[in-house]
């Protein structure tokens, strides 16, 4: 990938970050059952996209879930538990940090 596609990916996954806070709070603190029910709408809507953004480039999924020297069940294991919504959020804000690291690698090259 190019540093601009690297730049976008990282654009795209810090929007699903900021929007995440306040749908998984609705989620497991909503006043009712109505609010809690839109707020788990938004939370799988959120980690539906940075699944489709991680998923779609091989290089990304490959260095979320552990570098070309990772077993697949070691990819698929790691991937799992990036996933799950209680995990997420802290999981993804490491993972801008490491996208973050890789944007800045291209100008010390």
């Amino acid at each position: 990938m190019t540093k601009e596609q690297w730049q976008e990916l990282y654009k795209n996954l810090d929007a699903i970050y900021s929007e995440y806070s306040t749908a998984y709070y609705k989620y497991e603190k909503g006043k009712n059952k109505q609010i809690r029910a839109s707020g788990e709408r938004d939370v799988d809507s959120l980690l539906n996209k940075a699944n489709f953004y991680i998923k779609k480039n091989t290089e990304v999924y490959n260095l979320l879930t552990g570098g070309e020297n990772n077993t697949d069940t070691g990819r698929i294991y790691n991937y799992d538990d990036f996933i799950k919504s209680w995990h997420f959020q802290g999981a993804l804000a490491d993972f801008l940090d490491v996208i973050k690291e890789k944007i800045e690698s291209f100008d010390k090259a």
